[in-house]
């Protein structure tokens, strides 16, 4: 039986992590990255997030990138809270 309390405890006592890949793709070189530190991709004061590139066989060193460089897979722009702090001002 699963129960969840927010602290982790899971599956018969077992701690259960759940881990969640975020990839978007690079408009300069139309390659896919994964996010590295989801709050800086959602924080609207950082310009830069850490994430790795996706290309070839080989796992590529985290690098900083900046997110005006960013959209989603499908081409959509990341959304305006993420990388406008001012975002609430002008809305209206």
């Amino acid at each position: 039986m699963h129960r969840c309390s927010g602290c982790g405890s899971g599956l018969n006592g077992v701690e259960v992590r759940w881990s969640i890949a975020v990839l978007l793709k690079n408009k300069t070189t139309d390659s896919l990255v994964e996010i590295n530190d989801i709050a800086q991709l959602v924080n609207p004061v950082a310009e830069r997030v850490k994430a790795q590139n996706q290309a070839g066989e080989e796992e590529q060193n985290p690098e900083m990138f900046a997110k005006a460089d960013l959209v989603f897979p499908s081409g959509e722009a990341l959304p305006r809270c993420w990388i406008d702090a001012d975002y609430r001002l002008s809305v209206g």
